[in-house]
């Protein structure tokens, strides 16, 4: 049998004190636009396209995915800093090294901080009873290696669906690390209720009341969960949005993004497991890669319309009624359950029935 579930919030701050303002971008590219860009990279595309318009940075990126996949990055960086590039290439000679080094490390210092502070949230949350569903407690960020496959409810959110938890052999192999899932394999915490549909893959994709709570604590606070999923024209209930909605603001972002959620789905992977530090390739499993599965499924054309709808929703259970649209959607690549998924439309187109691969329930939410 599946873990019980018992029913389950999160609480810290977000604290950026004496940060630059440099480290507080660095923080934001890394969650709502690319979660493992490389600064120096970034900042010499930037330097190679600087006094270009975008259709020129465009066409100067084409043939190279690599600078492609940064080039939406760094237009992000000059949304919110139109000047920083500029910053770099203008500085007086005897100081354009150390401006251009800071610069580097700033936004470096941000990311690495960003994923670390939300690491350490999820973490905390994942121990949380208002929150964790499935069977006993995990234990505090001090007892991690009690987590993954030590424990029962964690390693039944990561294995992947197509595995057999009711066959006891099949678990216990997977509970004895004899059967890894690699980052192709999507976790079993990615779906509604943990409820696989192999015929039709995309059904309660990313609709996960764990991955919405994991949004929460990382946009608002640890503490937001039950304030904001609370009952419309609840006792206080004004107040506790009202303060919500400020903690959104101190942040400046108002929605959330296609790569925001990628990025919560792989911090409340990590946050399962039991590894203590969290590394780009850990026990087989390739972050990276699962990262970029996501992002292409929501990203791709075939998927913009489920894509807008997951979004809405995720958008309306996080803030309600205040946010602005959606991210326009980029280019897709296949593999694992992103094979699946895209099977699924291609059957779909040729059958000539177009298919929002979410349940009534989920679809209604989100309009």
């Amino acid at each position: 049998m599946a873990p019980t579930r018992t029913r389950a919030s999160h609480s810290a701050s977000d604290s950026q004190a004496g940060e630059t303002s440099l480290e507080v971008l660095g923080r934001r590219l890394t969650r709502m636009h690319e979660m493992f860009y490389c600064t120096t990279s970034l900042l010499n595309l930037g330097k190679e396209t600087h006094g270009m318009d975008k259709q020129a940075r465009t066409q100067f990126c084409q043939g190279s995915e690599k600078k492609q996949r940064l080039l939406g990055v760094l237009e992000a960086l000059l949304a919110l800093d139109p000047t920083v590039i500029q910053r770099t290439l203008t500085a007086p000679l005897d100081l354009r090294r150390v401006v251009n080094r800071d610069t580097g490390k700033s936004l470096s210092r941000g990311q690495s901080n960003g994923r670390s502070e939300d690491m350490r949230k999820m973490i905390k949350l994942m121990n949380d009873e208002r929150v964790w569903s499935w069977g006993p407690l995990p234990g505090s960020i001090r007892c991690k290696g009690a987590r993954g496959l030590n424990h029962e409810g964690c390693a039944y959110l990561l294995s992947p669906p197509s595995l057999d938890w009711e066959d006891q052999e099949v678990r216990a192999n997977f509970l004895a690390g004899k059967t890894r899932p690699s980052g192709q394999q999507w976790p079993r915490l990615c779906w509604m209720g943990c409820e696989y549909n192999p015929a039709k893959p995309s059904e309660g994709l990313l609709y996960s009341d764990l991955l919405i709570e994991g949004g929460k604590g990382m946009l608002l606070s640890l503490s937001s969960v039950d304030n904001i999923a609370g009952a419309p024209g609840a006792r206080g209930s004004g107040a506790k949005r009202k303060n919500n909605k400020g903690l959104a603001k101190r942040y400046n972002i108002n929605r959330v993004t296609t790569s925001f959620i990628a990025y919560v789905v792989v911090c409340i992977r990590h946050a399962l497991t039991s590894d203590t530090l969290f590394d780009e390739v850990s026990n087989g499993f390739n972050y990276p890669a699962f990262y970029d599965g996501i992002k292409q499924y929501l990203e791709a054309p075939s998927f913009a319309s489920r894509a807008t709808a997951l979004l809405d929703w995720w958008n309306q259970k996080i803030f309600g009624d205040v946010y602005f649209g959606a991210e326009e959607p980029q280019d897709p690549q296949g593999c694992g359950t992103l094979a699946a998924l895209l099977a699924e439309v291609e059957g779909e187109d040729d059958r000539g029935t177009p298919g929002s691969g979410v349940g009534e329930d989920a679809g209604d939410e989100s309009s």
